[in-house]
């Protein structure tokens, strides 16, 4: 059977391997000479459907399945395949290596090339012709299409999400330096009030210049949601980072209950950004509760990942 790709909820960014350090490298090692073998061969006899499904197969699971998504989004078959069966007779051999195609374009951020295959694999489907009492293709054509527009689905809602953030950081940048402009003289013009106002007005400009220390802060933290993480990516102990928050960002007035599972795994991802979100969450929780009542921090594995509240 050609190599089956199902989508399933990514639980972290997948990394891989070079093929010497892959679990399974003695096995890669036999399945690159196989396919080596494979291509020396100038002659089959019979050319049946046996063979287009091997020369079509081979090359499409073993670019899948060693998850090198970009060889599989530019397969081809070398000459030397191509001439072992009439593969223009036999289109569901051929919707192999489109499904390769697909499926390694969809996981290597190329939707459109994706939706491309995609289109070719459901040409093949529909113009499929089964003569009675043959196994029908269409069923295994339309097995792969299916699971190729599950991809394809997840490359592009992924590739939405990500131009959703990047307005949303391209907003807060303008938002930002729209706030700043006028701060800038507005806390100049409080500090020359201040050391020339009569005591009657000492309160309404320790608010003015409350307020606009927030308004700064607050344009500050825009500014940092408009900017991207730098360095690479980090493994993070979020028990740890949680714990600090708790002792950090909840006032003495409050009660802090810790549920936290002590083999939490760390996550993959950027420290500061990480921080600043559940600062922010914790902090709105407190200034909702007036700085009074209970804070609840709960972190547990759930489905291979962590879940917060």
């Amino acid at each position: 059977r050609a190599a089956v790709a199902r989508p399933r909820r990514a639980r972290r960014p997948a990394r891989r391997l070079p093929d010497r350090q892959h679990p399974h490298a003695p096995a890669l090692v036999q399945a690159q000479g196989a396919l080596a073998d494979l291509n020396a061969i100038k002659r089959v006899d019979p050319s049946n459907f046996k063979v287009a499904y091997t020369a079509t197969a081979v090359p499409a699971r073993l670019a899948l399945e060693r998850r090198n998504w970009r060889e599989a989004a530019a397969l081809e078959l070398s000459p030397q395949l191509r001439g072992l069966a009439p593969l223009d007779k036999m289109p569901w051999a051929e919707a192999h290596i489109h499904f390769a195609r697909a499926v390694g374009s969809a996981r290597s951020g190329d939707p459109l090339n994706a939706r491309r295959q995609v289109a070719r694999l459901s040409s093949i489907e529909q113009a499929l012709i089964i003569p009675p009492g043959e196994y029908d293709w269409r069923k295994q054509v339309a097995i792969e299409r299916q699971i190729a527009e599950g991809w394809l689905a997840y490359a592009e809602g992924r590739k939405a999400e990500a131009e959703r953030l990047r307005a949303f950081r391209e907003t807060a940048r303008r938002v930002a330096h729209e706030m700043r402009n006028p701060l800038t003289p507005i806390r100049l013009a409080v500090a020359q009030l201040a050391r020339a106002a009569p005591p009657a007005q000492h309160e309404a400009i320790d608010v003015l210049v409350a307020e606009s220390g927030r308004l700064e802060q607050l344009a500050r933290e825009f500014t940092e949601f408009g900017r991207l993480p730098e360095g690479p990516a980090a493994q993070v102990d979020l028990v740890e980072l949680l714990t600090g928050l708790a002792r950090s960002s909840v006032p003495p007035t409050m009660t802090v209950r810790l549920a936290l599972d002590p083999d939490l795994p760390t996550v993959l991802g950027h420290h500061d950004p990480l921080h600043r979100a559940f600062s922010n969450i914790v902090r709105n929780a407190v200034e909702a509760s007036g700085g009074e009542g209970v804070v609840e921090l709960a972190a547990a594995r759930v489905d291979g990942g962590v879940r917060i509240e």
